[in-house]
């Protein structure tokens, strides 16, 4: 049913039934879990867990860079929650999946995770700078990236990670190159520059992994 588990959310004094449910989510210790032990009472839903958000950003990368549109506003605690202030919702999916975006991840997160992964604080995220960019055609962008999978960065670039990156010439698969020449149009960034932002996204990357497989 495309759930992984059902949350319960007790906003009133328990019913006898209730009360029963909880004892025995007890006696399985999940009131001494990390979070739970710290609320009064143990039960007591999270912020997290009263609200979904429309735009859900993990809280890590490896080498494939999505940030997902949510309307059924599933809830998830390894997500940060994004609650979108206008009605660009698309334009605004569309920008958080383009490569400069992949390209600030990169630069702001914290590289020191185990096995290269970068870690993304919601800190990172506030201290962008986003435009406010009224994408055209960017229903037809969103319906073609969302209709596939998002492949490692060096694939959407079209980059082959084991030749040296700066001796390829970016290829981005189509639908990546519709949404960052909008991006790149908006940024008045000329060819040479483009081309620059998508070597230095993979080059950040591919150090990061190979940092993390050397050791």
């Amino acid at each position: 049913d495309g759930f992984d588990a059902l949350c319960l959310v007790v906003t009133e004094i328990p019913s006898k039934k209730l009360l029963e449910y909880i004892k025995w989510g007890e006696m399985q210790g999940f009131d001494q879990r990390s979070v739970t032990k710290t609320q009064n009472p143990w039960y007591r839903p999270t912020n997290q867990m009263l609200s979904g958000a429309l735009i859900l950003v993990p809280r890590s990368f490896n080498e494939v860079f999505s940030i997902f549109f949510n309307p059924n506003k599933y809830l998830s605690l390894r997500f940060y929650r994004l609650h979108p202030k206008n009605d660009n919702l698309i334009s605004s999916i569309c920008f958080f999946n383009s490569t400069i975006v992949a390209f600030f991840q990169e630069v702001l997160g914290n590289k020191s995770l185990g096995q290269g992964a970068l870690d993304f604080f919601m800190a990172h995220f506030l201290s962008m700078s986003i435009p406010i960019i009224e994408i055209e055609n960017s229903k037809s962008i969103f319906e073609r990236l969302s209709s596939r999978k998002i492949l490692d960065i060096f694939t959407e670039l079209g980059f082959n990670r084991t030749e040296p990156l700066r001796d390829q010439q970016p290829n981005p698969l189509p639908d990546r190159k519709a949404l960052d020449n909008i991006i790149f149009d908006e940024l008045g960034l000329t060819d040479d520059e483009r081309n620059e932002v998508y070597w230095s996204v993979a080059e950040l990357v591919k150090q990061r992994l190979d940092k993390a497989a050397s050791r």
